[in-house]
This record gives structure tokens, C-alpha cells and sequence, in this order.
């Protein structure tokens, strides 16, 4: 239709975490398989400046970008190989690099975090792993609900942890967002 996607996810923007809400857990899960590493990189654009010189490298050959899903990586003495399954394929491949740069960002699911800190709250069952295994879980008002499923009246979080709940909650705006409605519950806890 000539829309460019990222106007389309800006204009999603005031209503994400309203219409993330309401989505079933199967179906959230579906859009982390299917969805997610494409919003991701129309959400998350780069300055035209740093698009420019990558776009420059890419079609000289000295950047590649390859879809797939990593297996192993090697060390020999001339390089890294890299063994992976292209996105779409069932057999591995090998590229050999002198750079790997990681672009998936920290793992996401906090039962596969391992972190003394995370672990800890984890096996005392004060945490646990958010709904499709994506941050932790907890109320939208940051309450983080414990193993037993009780919300806690001590804990709470904000920002990445809380995407299962709310999706959009990484940019300043959200955060800002999230720490006054935080900020509120809590005084209005102390003086309660």
C-alpha cells in the first residue's frame, strides 16, 4: 500500500501494551515465533548515517547477514566457524569469520538466565519465568508474581522484565510510564 512499516508500528505505539494485554498466552507465543525478530528490527532502526555505511560493507562483501539458527561455534587458528541451519533448511552449514557479533540481545527467558541474583529468586520462588517464557512475571503495576502465583507486596520491576506483560516496555517513554504508575502504588502503599 506505499505505508512505510515503521509509521504503521509508531501509530501501534499508544496502544501496544493495551492490545498485548489482551492476547492469549498461545497466541503471544506465536508472535515471538513468527513476528518478533521483525518488529524488532522495524521498532529498533538504526540512525541513516550507521544504515548508510552498513549498507556500504553488505555490498562491497565485507558484511553478511545470515538467517538461521546457530548450533556451534569453533575456534581454529585462522578464524571462528560459525555452524548453523539456515533459516528454512534441516542440515548445517559452516561460515568461517573473523567477527561474530551477536544482534539477539540477552536472553529473554529468565529460566534459562544464569545469574547467582536470578537463580536464587528463581529456586526461592520469589520469580518466575513471564508468560511464553519472556521476562518475568508479574502484574501490569510491576507487582512480581512469585512461584505460588501470588503477586508480592515487596517486589516489584520495571523495563525489560516486564514484556510479557506489557510488551512495549523498553523506550524511555514506556519506562517513564511504568516508574510514576510504580512510583504512585508505592507511596500510596507507605502512607495507606
Amino acid at each position: 500500500m506505499g505505508i512505510d512499516e515503521r509509521a504503521v508500528i509508531d501509530s501501534l505505539r499508544p496502544h501496544t501494551q493495551t492490545l498485548w494485554l489482551g492476547i492469549p498466552t498461545d497466541e503471544k507465543r506465536r508472535f515471538l515465533r513468527h513476528v518478533f525478530r521483525y518488529w524488532e528490527i522495524i521498532r529498533s532502526r538504526i540512525p541513516p548515517e550507521s544504515e548508510a555505511v552498513i549498507a556500504t560493507m553488505r555490498d562491497s562483501g565485507q558484511f553478511n547477514v545470515i538467517a538461521g539458527r546457530i548450533r556451534d561455534f569453533v575456534e581454529t587458528e585462522a578464524a571462528l566457524e560459525v555452524h548453523y541451519i539456515p533459516r528454512g533448511r534441516t542440515t548445517d552449514e559452516v561460515e568461517r569469520a573473523v567477527l561474530v557479533i551477536n544482534c539477539i540481545g540477552p536472553e529473554s527467558n529468565y529460566g534459562e538466565v544464569d545469574h547467582p541474583l536470578v537463580r536464587n529468586l528463581i529456586e526461592r520462588g520469589l520469580i518466575r519465568p513471564g508468560p511464553a517464557n519472556l521476562g518475568i512475571d508479574a502484574l501490569p503495576n510491576g507487582s512480581i508474581i512469585g512461584r505460588d502465583g501470588a503477586p508480592s507486596d515487596v517486589l516489584y520491576t520495571l523495563g525489560s522484565t516486564m514484556r510479557s506483560v506489557l510488551w512495549e516496555v523498553i523506550a524511555v517513554p514506556e519506562i517513564r510510564v511504568q516508574a510514576e504508575r510504580l512510583a504512585h502504588l508505592l507511596i500510596a502503599g507507605n502512607l495507606g
